[in-house]
């Protein structure tokens, strides 16, 4: 995804699709075996929180808007990986 969208705002709840990264399986592996491998699809769901310096998109797992917004289990996924992200709720505004 080389432009990512800017319509999502921070605690906005996203659903990602994104490709992960592979090894082989098993040790020595013939050329064609990896010839044949491919990335697996990903989902993932959380609140976005934004890029960092890297250009990584952030979901946090874990929020709390009580009183100053923090957030916990943060993850980062390249933006090469991404394929698609769905907004499934907007954010509550701090």
């Amino acid at each position: 995804m080389k432009n990512f969208p800017k319509k999502f705002n921070y605690g906005d709840i996203v659903l990602v699709e994104w490709y992960d990264a592979y090894t082989s399986a098993h040790g020595w592996t013939a050329q064609k075996d990896l010839l044949e491998a491919t990335a697996c699809l990903c989902f993932s769901v959380g609140r976005y929180i934004g890029k960092n310096k890297a250009g990584d998109v952030l979901l946090a797992g874990s929020w709390d808007m009580d009183t100053t917004p923090t957030c916990n289990n943060v993850s980062g996924r390249p933006i090469q990986m991404i394929q698609k992200v769905t907004l499934l709720r907007k954010g509550k505004k701090s």
